[in-house]
């Protein structure tokens, strides 16, 4: 069956005028038949999305995105499911609502690249030794969600905000697959299971260069077909040395000397 909500949303404006709460269940089903469910009496407040791109994007529970935002607002605060998981699932909502495609696809970027991310850990209760009357079966394990930091967070409001509409605006020129906004979100936003993209002296792994700028080269020259090569490079080196300026103009030109571009010799 297709993706498909169960009833709809009934919610009660809570008198703080941010949060709302849910006077009954309400249920949410991906394209893989995953049940996504919130409960009666749960409360929610919008905080899973970047609240610095609420003027960008609108608020959590502006527009046709509501219902799609209490699906995902209730899974990043109890964390049951993976942080991918939750995320796609805020798009796939989204789509049912009726949200667009494009707009969809840009909200969806905005809490991949700057959502919460957790990971699950499994903590080993080794006070009480095997046979005890407590544990019979030797030590216990609980299961728990460890908060992770969000990598876009490295990055101050200003830069943050530039990099998300410079972003925008390529999902919304552009014909990005979800993968390809996956792509772009975690080379911005490192992945929790790599190490930082760029660490305290600068150091970046050279495939993570040569994919950031070679996406980035792309997406100039579709934009701009008729441009000269020089003033494509000039765009490109504005652009990658502003939103990641661990990059440097070493960097740069090794990866235009390989595509037979031209050099530069200073920050343009």
């Amino acid at each position: 069956m297709p993706a498909r909500y169960e009833g709809q949303p009934q919610v009660q404006l809570l008198s703080d005028g941010r949060n709302i709460k849910l006077l009954a269940d309400f249920i949410f089903y991906d394209p893989e038949e995953t049940r996504w469910a919130v409960p009666a009496e749960a409360v929610v407040d919008g905080a899973s999305i970047p609240k610095l791109f609420w003027s960008i994007i609108g608020g959590p529970f502006d527009g046709i995105y509501r219902d799609a935002s209490i699906i995902h607002d209730w899974y990043c605060d109890k964390r049951t499911r993976t942080w991918q998981a939750t995320h796609l699932v805020f798009y796939e909502a989204m789509r049912v609502s009726g949200v667009s495609d494009i707009k969809a696809k840009v909200m969806y970027f905005a809490v991949r690249w700057k959502g919460p991310r957790w990971d699950k850990r499994v903590i080993f209760n080794t006070n009480l030794s095997a046979g005890t009357f407590y544990n019979l079966a030797g030590p216990t394990s609980t299961t728990y969600a460890y908060p992770l930091i969000a990598p876009g967070d490295n990055f101050d409001e200003i830069t943050q905000t530039k990099i998300f509409t410079e972003s925008r605006f390529k999902i919304e020129e552009g014909d990005y697959s979800i993968a390809e906004i996956d792509n772009l979100a975690d080379l911005l936003k490192p992945d929790s299971s790599k190490e930082l993209i760029a660490d305290k002296t600068g150091n970046i792994p050279p495939p993570e260069i040569n994919f950031f700028l070679t996406e980035n080269l792309k997406y100039f020259q579709r934009k701009l077909p008729s441009s000269r090569n020089e003033d494509i490079v000039r765009l490109l080196v504005r652009f990658c040395r502003g939103t990641h300026p661990y990059i440097s103009i070493n960097d740069i030109n090794d990866f235009l000397q390989n595509h037979a571009l031209p050099a530069v010799h200073y920050d343009c």
